[in-house]
């Protein structure tokens, strides 16, 4: 049960961080999956750690 716990508190934080990335009313079906990638990486290493 601690794994869905901490997987669901992680969701939250990517969750979170990607509405820092893109802004409100982004579509995501004009995001290429390089697009994607980056923001991910951006978010699993955010600049101010």
């Amino acid at each position: 049960m601690d794994s869905v716990i901490g997987t669901k508190g992680a969701i939250e934080v990517n969750h979170e961080l990607i509405i820092r990335v893109l802004t409100k009313g982004t579509s995501l079906n004009d995001l290429t999956l390089e697009d994607i990638y980056l923001m991910m990486n951006h978010t699993k290493h955010p600049p101010y750690c």
